[in-house]
């Protein structure tokens, strides 16, 4: 039995601002074109399909359309599906007979009081007949897993992973002998890798990179986890997975290939032998760093997109040691000319750590207080620590004036 793993669609999520509803629907329909060039049985989408738990008409309407095509274009005989923690477990199970009918599995909720066994759904292959089972477990929150008062001698991570583990072997047990099956999951597994803009929200979610994957997907043929961005195996086993987002989350994945997990299943319930397969990108991300000069220089430098291809995207990171109003517009238009979008522009100052403005003196003095320092001593402490530096004389004159100006208006 052969089956397709993807996750982290996130649809509806904004970059920099800018929609990428294109963007998505090019990788889902190359998401329904694998399915059928490679006669797939079973698609597992691992959590996240939506960027937020209320998403917008059209990203409903793009995942039941490509729950259709997958079923009716494609030929799978199985979809099974599962909320992670950007989406509403609710919303995703209300037509979930509907979809049941339609051969789609969703499982969104597994409430401290629901029987495990309900997460446990057969995988049907194209002509119909089960081949495999799927123990589908969605992303649990916090409710989902203690009461008050549970395990109170421990802090909370301790308390919420082993919570987890107690029902993840639930779900586990579940599972009837007799046929190979599949993990699905959606959570920081311990060991796993986070980089760039997940970063900062990850390490807060997902029960704290202490999910023992091995609890769930002991014994299976092959374990299908979303929740980290990067491809990338768990455990160091090969069959246990994490497909990766659809799209790249920051500019700091521009070089990071999208991919989904291609897998066959054993007939006699051994590790699968996963293959990655590309997707390719509907445009492409660039990030550019330096000095101004060398940003504006790797500007100009820059390939000029194909006839007709979509505008591609960049972000500059400029090094700076002294103000220099009206960057962002110069680089913008600068890029513009190449027929790129610099929709991001990043100011690396030179000047001291944040928080401290140079006013420490030596130990035991105290700090002098704000209304005790003249303006213009202000404006140049803040400029020192931002470019570590004095601000230049034509600077400190249009201050001086300014301060002038206003000081006249209320006088």
């Amino acid at each position: 039995m052969k089956i397709l793993h993807t996750s982290d669609w996130h649809l509806g999520a904004t970059f920099h601002d800018r929609v990428r509803d294109a963007d998505e629907q090019y990788a889902l329909d190359q998401i329904v074109a694998a399915a059928r060039d490679h006669a797939v049985d079973a698609v597992v989408v691992s959590g996240d399909i939506f960027d937020n738990a209320n998403p917008g008409a059209a990203e409903q309407r793009r995942w039941y359309q490509t729950l259709q095509r997958l079923v009716d274009e494609a030929g799978v005989g199985s979809v099974v599906a599962i909320a992670g923690n950007h989406d509403s477990g609710l919303r995703l199970e209300g037509p979930r007979e509907l979809l049941a009918s339609r051969r789609v599995q969703v499982r969104g909720l597994l409430t401290r009081e629901a029987d495990p066994a309900t997460c446990v759904v057969p995988l049907l292959d194209r002509q119909g007949v089960q081949r495999a089972h799927a123990a589908l477990v969605p992303y649990l929150r916090e409710g989902d897993l203690l009461r008050l008062g549970d395990d109170v001698g421990e802090d909370r991570p301790q308390r919420l992973a082993r919570a987890l583990h107690r029902r993840w072997s639930e779900v586990r047990a579940a599972v009837p002998p007799g046929l190979p099956w599949i993990a699905v999951g959606h959570a920081f597994a311990t060991g796993g890798r986070v980089g760039g803009a997940e970063s900062p929200v990850l390490v807060e979610v997902g029960n704290l990179g202490r999910a023992d994957v091995a609890i769930l997907s002991d014994g299976c043929s092959y374990a299908a986890f979303g929740h980290l961005h990067q491809p990338q195996a768990i455990a160091d086993c090969a069959h246990w997975r994490y497909s990766g987002a659809l799209l790249p989350t920051g500019f700091d994945e521009a070089g990071l290939e999208r991919s989904v997990v291609l897998a066959e299943l054993p007939a006699d319930g051994s590790p699968a032998i996963p293959t990655m397969v590309p997707l390719r990108p509907y445009r492409s991300y660039r990030r550019v760093q330096g000095t101004h000069d060398e940003v504006q220089a790797a500007l100009r430098a820059l390939p000029e997109p194909d006839p007709g291809a979509p505008t591609p995207w960049l972000q500059a990171v400029v090094k700076l040691h002294t103000p220099m109003p009206g960057l962002a517009r110069i680089l913008s238009d600068i890029a513009g000319t190449r027929g790129w979008s610099c929709v991001a522009t990043h100011l690396e100052r030179g000047g001291a750590a944040a928080g401290t403005i140079g006013l420490a003196g030596s130990p035991g003095t105290p700090l002098p207080q704000l209304d005790a320092l003249a303006p213009t001593e202000v404006f140049r402490l803040l400029h020192q620590h931002l470019y570590n530096a004095d601000p230049p004389p034509d600077l400190a004159g249009s201050f001086a004036a300014l301060l002038t100006t206003v000081q006249a208006q209320g006088a």
